[in-house]
């Protein structure tokens, strides 16, 4: 499924990419998204800082798309009366973005939508079982990008998934690297 959409992706966004005219590349780190596969009452909850990679592309009036991918790590639920679970996992994001330049200090935001796969194991009354938490939906985040110069800046802001589980969001920062 993720391929299929990465292909389809690609081609309908290589006849705009002739016409963008910045390109950016970027990496970051976000606040846990301990949320994503529900609570089990009574449990402690322990996740990983998510880390993005992403790339995109502007045109002039500053509009432009983005795809990125985010390594979720490990979320593990402690075990409260034969129940808990611990998931690794991933999920890809393509959305439409606005940033108007502003000069130094920029407005950022994006909306699209992501697809989220992870799995790992389910501890029960009758052992341990096989678990997958796969699920798509909306994805938004706004912030603020500080240009450093013409070819680097430091974006921060909240991102926000609608997983299926409850929806969850964090504060993320990217460093990017701008190229025309």
């Amino acid at each position: 499924m993720k391929t299929t959409v990465l292909i389809l992706s690609a081609l309908l966004l290589a006849p705009l990419s002739a016409t963008a005219q910045e390109w950016h590349l970027g990496v970051g780190a976000a606040g846990e998204l301990d949320r994503r596969n529900g609570r089990i009452g009574g449990a402690d909850i322990d996740a990983d800082n998510p880390y993005t990679v992403l790339g995109g592309m502007t045109w002039d009036a500053g509009f432009g798309v983005e795809a990125a991918w985010v390594n979720l790590g490990d979320i593990e639920s402690s075990n409260i009366a034969d129940a808990g679970f611990e998931t690794d996992g991933d999920l890809w994001s393509l959305g439409a973005t606005f940033a108007p330049d502003t000069g130094t200090l920029q407005p950022y935001a994006k909306l699209g939508w992501f697809w989220r796969s992870e799995d790992g194991t389910a501890i029960t009354i009758a052992g341990p079982r096989r678990v997958d938490f796969d699920d798509d939906g909306a994805t938004a985040e706004v912030g603020g990008r500080w240009m450093i110069n013409d070819m680097f800046a430091l974006r921060a802001g909240y991102a926000w998934y609608d997983f299926d589980a409850d929806s969850d969001g964090s504060v993320q920062v990217i460093g990017e690297v701008h190229f025309r």
